[in-house]
């Protein structure tokens, strides 16, 4: 049976996530002088916390003090991170970046810009790129980026028009994920520590654009190639980056979001894809029940929440990159 098929035959009508499998762990850069003992057992243990707990009164309730500690960043950040995403990456950044220049325990500066000079662009005036950058006595230690993508398929959707013209001449996902990475190695002189890829509203906005589409196992088996040639591409250039993927959760109200099941089929595509190549997978998705309740604008989570997911992310750098 092709993959597509099988994962559509595994959701109910009713979408339910009908299992939970525990997150495993490859990290691309671990070998023989890979991470300390105690290091690798506190990064097991964060992942593991990914997947023991939930949301209680608009807080998230670990069932373990040790997992409430691990899923937050342990005094100053002290990793490089960049997230391949949509817009939820960019708030990401964006509300880390006010929550620790609001935090009165915090005695590092937050600067926020965009790392890529104007490289990328979401729409006219719009840029598509932001850091948080984390500064120590005029040195950067930390930070936390973003570059928007267009989702997974090689070229398009666009919503705004522009494909590889003047105004964004790197709209291809192909062009512009190593495009960006060249950007940060000029800006940063390294690599990031830890690559978030997410590739699900931009595929579902395809599904709307020109026509409205439903799901087919030949369109979910594009994705799910599209999805494993990105990772590939990430593993084989940059081996010196650890590689995460992370699900989007269900988002409500924008009309071309309307298509809730091709969503949690893309985000069962990530995970088959996470389990396939053995990377650590942020489920943020299966996370994330009743996540309408905790929007700022009926698509995108609100600070609070945004700043917790920020805080995970960066806590899996810290602790489990070298």
């Amino acid at each position: 049976m092709l993959i597509g098929a099988a994962i559509l035959a595994l959701l109910p009508d009713q979408h339910r996530l009908l299992v939970r499998y525990p997150v495993t762990l490859k990290l691309n850069h671990l070998g023989s002088s890979g991470l300390p003992s105690t290091a690798a057992s506190q990064c097991s243990k964060l992942l593991s916390c990914l997947s023991d707990g939930g949301w209680l009164a608009g807080e998230w309730y670990s069932f373990s003090p040790e997992c409430t500690a691990l899923m937050r960043p342990a005094g100053p950040i002290r990793s490089h991170t960049l997230l391949l995403g949509d817009s939820v990456d960019r708030y990401l950044v964006d509300d880390f970046c006010s929550g620790l220049n609001s935090s009165t325990s915090n005695s590092s500066l937050a600067k926020l810009y965009d790392w890529t000079d104007g490289v990328f662009f979401y729409k006219t005036g719009a840029s598509a790129a932001a850091v948080c950058d984390v500064i120590q006595a005029n040195a950067s230690v930390g930070s936390l980026a973003f570059v928007h993508l267009y989702g997974s398929q090689p070229h398009g959707p666009y919503l705004h028009g522009h494909v590889n013209n003047a105004q964004d001449p790197y709209t291809d996902t192909a062009l512009r994920i190593p495009k960006a990475l060249e950007q940060y190695q000029r800006r940063f002189q390294r690599l990031p520590d830890l690559i978030v890829y997410q590739a699900a509203l931009w595929d579902v906005v395809k599904l709307e654009m020109p026509a409205n589409l439903n799901l087919t196992a030949p369109l979910l088996e594009t994705y799910v190639s599209d999805v494993r040639q990105t990772v590939a591409n990430l593993t084989e250039r940059y081996p010196g980056a650890t590689l995460m993927l992370r699900t989007t959760p269900g988002l409500v109200g924008a009309a071309y979001l309307s298509q809730g099941r091709a969503l949690h089929m893309y985000n069962a595509a990530l995970r088959h894809v996470a389990r396939e190549r053995g990377l650590v997978l942020l489920d943020w998705a299966a996370m994330n029940s009743g996540i309408a309740d905790f929007l700022r604008d009926r698509m995108h989570p609100d600070a609070k929440h945004s700043r917790f997911f920020a805080n995970v992310i960066v806590s899996v750098a810290d602790h489990c990159t070298q």
